[in-house]
């Protein structure tokens, strides 16, 4: 399936960022729920996993689980952005 698509394309990132910032930019749903690639196992030890500016500590401790459970030693941060919350 990778092939029909060309997800073995390096530079897929040229196509799909600028179609999904349309959609964001828009505030329209995206039509693309899950993305998935094949990530090598070397680059696990150099992942930063950014928390959104709504997660709290428990989607924190989740992660940190998950990061334990799957040997993932990356930086783990909080993210700065401040993004008001819709009621």
């Amino acid at each position: 399936m990778d092939e029909e698509i060309n997800l073995l394309d390096k530079d897929i990132h040229e196509t799909i960022v600028p179609s999904l910032m349309k959609y964001i930019q828009y505030g329209a749903e995206s039509p693309i729920k899950d993305f998935y690639v094949r990530l090598e196992t070397s680059s696990l030890e150099n992942m930063e996993i950014t928390l959104g500016p709504h997660c709290t500590e428990e989607d924190e401790l989740q992660v940190s689980e998950l990061r334990q459970k799957h040997g993932i030693d990356g930086v783990l941060k909080k993210s700065e952005v401040r993004i008001r919350k819709d009621s």
